[in-house]
């Protein structure tokens, strides 16, 4: 992988961070890009980079911000995104669109982009060169239910069960334990599903910790137990720090939640990868 991202505008209506992917020590075509909330089209609480459809915002902001997001990318056949339910479930795609019911997206197809959404949950970006040289690529959306029902071990393992070898991944912002206050019943879901190093890095110094009162309540940091699931799992980890609550650059669901004149209304960004247009003659996900 490259190295750490950095900010820049790549494309005159978009502010994104991005990368590539290397197999072997070579650029194979794959990159990612993680979308912020600067800059786009989008207006009032989905100000301004939304790439959410389903939230209520202006459907034509939501189409200018995904086609920026595209032609950044270099997705020549489309973007493919993510319609989350906080599960564990994978696909393995070869058309743009909408994939329902599912948690993570795979593919082998050059030129398809693979899009998460997140407002709070981690969005993270998977590489994985396999045998013939031909990589793989992936997304996966995960909350703090995807940290119990192990979206990620999932998506790895579909990755692997695909032929992807020395999986990589670009892990984009969350938001963390001093922000995110959960309740017992959640710290017990989280303590009794997860490995003890995925709970100890979610939990923090807050497990076994009873609440009091709200301000009492100790957190459940979704970035770090993310990023401990993946370094169980031998994945390398390329972290993009920050937390979603806290920096206006991310959209922040809980934040709108507090803000009396959103009422929980707030866009999404976007984490996307793609397979370049070099693979397009071998035949790979034809």
């Amino acid at each position: 992988m490259s190295d750490q991202p950095s900010a820049g505008r790549g494309f005159p209506d978009l502010r994104t961070l991005g990368g590539s992917w290397t197999s072997n020590g070579i650029e194979d075509g794959s990159r990612y890009l993680l979308s912020t909330a600067e800059l786009g089209s989008s207006l009032g609480a989905f100000a301004r980079g939304n790439m959410a459809d389903h939230v209520d915002d202006d459907p034509a902001a939501v189409a200018t911000n995904r086609a920026a997001l595209q032609r950044e990318l270099g997705a020549t056949r489309g973007l493919a995104f993510i319609q989350a339910v906080h599960g564990s479930s994978v696909a393995n795609v070869v058309e743009s669109g909408s994939y329902p019911g599912v948690d993570a997206l795979i593919t082998t197809k050059p030129g398809l982009g693979l899009v998460a959404l997140g407002a709070d949950c981690a969005v993270i970006g998977l590489h994985a060169p396999t045998a013939d040289g031909g990589p793989i690529v992936g997304v996966a959306h995960c909350g703090w239910r995807g940290l119990v029902e192990d979206v990620i071990g999932a998506v790895v393992q579909e990755m692997r069960d695909a032929g992807g070898l020395d999986v990589s991944a670009v892990l984009g912002p969350a938001i963390c334990g001093r922000c995110y206050r959960v309740d017992p019943e959640r710290r017990r879901a989280v303590r009794h599903a997860c490995s003890p190093g995925v709970a100890d890095a979610a939990l923090g110094a807050g497990v076994g910790v009873e609440a009091v009162d709200d301000d009492a309540m100790p957190g459940l940091d979704v970035h770090a137990g993310a990023q401990q699931r993946l370094i169980e799992l031998g994945v390398s980890v390329n972290a993009v720090a920050g937390c979603t609550f806290e920096s206006a650059s991310w959209f922040s669901y809980r934040r709108a939640s507090l803000d009396p004149e959103t009422e929980g209304r707030t866009g999404r960004h976007a984490l996307a990868v793609v397979i370049g247009s070099d693979f397009e003659g071998d035949g790979r996900g034809r």
